[in-house]
C-alpha cells in the first residue's frame, strides 16, 4: 500500500484556520499550529488539558453545552446567534466563530472544532458603527425581510423612538399607513437589483414619527454586501425646514405676482382714462 503524499498531521497543521480535536471528556487531543498561534500556547501545553481553559466564561455552563452536543453530535456552528470568545494565554478575550464536526472512531467519539479569529472583522464592524453614529443624517440598516438592524442617534431624533424600540422591528412602522401595502414589493425590487439610488425619485416622501406626526423626508439607498447577505443602508434627511422655506418662498412669489397683476391692471386703467 503506497504512503499518502501528505500525512494527517501535515494537512492538519497546514490548515488555514485554527483547529483542535477534543475527546468525549472535554480533553484536548490535538491542535494545529494556527491554534497555537491564536491562543499563545504550545501543543504540548494544551494536549490533555480541559478545553474550557480556552473558552472565555467556560466552566460548568460550557461543560453542560458540550455534554448536550455529544448526546446528539452533528456538524454545526457553535453558539449560533450569540457572540463567542476564546481566552488567550495572557488573559485577553478573542472574538471567535467555531464550527463543530463529530469524528466517530473505534476509540470513541471526538469533536473537531475549527476556530476563526474575528478580531479584525469585529474591529471593522466597530469602525463602521462609529462612522454611522457620527453621520449628520439619519442612518438605518435594514435586512431583506424589512427588519431594522442598526440606527444612529439622528434616527432617534427624527422619529422620536429610542434605538431599543426600533432594532429588530419592521421598518414599516416608520411609514404612513398609505405607503405600507406597496412597500414590500418595492423592497423586494430593490434587493433583486441592489444599486445605490434615491428612493421615490420625483415624488414627495413622508415618514411617520412615534407621536403620529408625518414628516417630509429624503431617502438614499445603498446596498451593503455582508457575511449574512445583502443589507440596505438608508440615509434619511428630515426636510421639514427646507419644505417650509420653499412653501414660504412660493407664497411670497405668489403675493408678488398678485401685486404685479394688480399694478398692471391699475396702470392699464389709468392709461385708458388718460386716453
Amino acid at each position: 500500500m503506497s504512503r499518502p503524499l501528505v500525512s494527517y498531521q501535515e494537512a492538519f497543521d497546514a490548515a488555514p484556520v485554527s483547529m483542535l480535536v477534543v475527546d468525549s471528556s472535554g480533553r484536548v487531543v490535538d491542535v494545529n499550529r494556527q491554534l497555537e498561534s491564536l491562543f499563545g500556547y504550545s501543543r504540548d501545553e494544551l494536549i490533555g488539558q480541559a478545553v474550557e481553559n480556552l473558552v472565555d466564561g467556560g466552566g460548568d455552563a460550557h461543560r453542560q453545552r458540550r455534554e448536550a452536543y455529544l448526546s446528539s453530535p452533528e456538524k454545526r456552528p457553535m453558539g449560533a446567534g450569540r457572540d463567542l470568545f476564546g481566552r488567550h494565554r495572557d488573559g485577553h478575550r478573542i472574538p471567535v466563530e467555531i464550527g463543530l464536526t463529530p469524528l466517530k472512531t473505534d476509540a470513541g467519539t471526538f469533536v473537531l472544532a475549527s476556530v476563526v479569529d474575528l478580531t479584525e472583522r469585529k474591529r471593522a464592524e466597530e469602525q463602521f458603527r462609529l462612522a454611522i453614529e457620527a453621520a449628520p443624517n439619519g442612518m438605518m440598516l435594514v435586512d431583506e425581510r424589512g427588519d431594522i438592524v442598526l440606527v444612529n442617534a439622528q434616527i432617534e431624533l427624527i422619529f422620536g423612538y429610542s434605538r431599543v424600540e426600533l432594532v429588530g422591528q419592521s421598518v414599516d412602522r416608520l411609514l404612513p399607513v398609505r405607503y405600507r401595502a406597496g412597500h414590500g414589493t418595492s423592497r423586494a425590487s430593490f434587493f433583486a437589483t441592489p444599486l445605490a439610488r434615491p428612493m421615490g425619485l420625483g415624488r414627495e416622501l413622508y415618514a411617520l414619527r412615534k407621536d403620529g406626526r408625518e414628516v417630509p423626508v429624503e431617502i438614499g439607498l445603498s446596498p451593503l454586501q455582508t457575511p449574512t447577505g445583502v443589507l440596505v443602508l438608508s440615509s434619511i434627511v428630515d426636510v421639514t425646514d427646507r419644505k417650509q422655506a420653499r412653501e414660504a418662498l412660493e407664497a411670497s412669489l405668489h403675493e408678488k405676482e398678485v401685486l404685479l397683476k394688480e399694478l398692471h391692471h391699475r396702470a392699464k386703467n389709468n392709461l385708458q382714462l388718460i386716453a
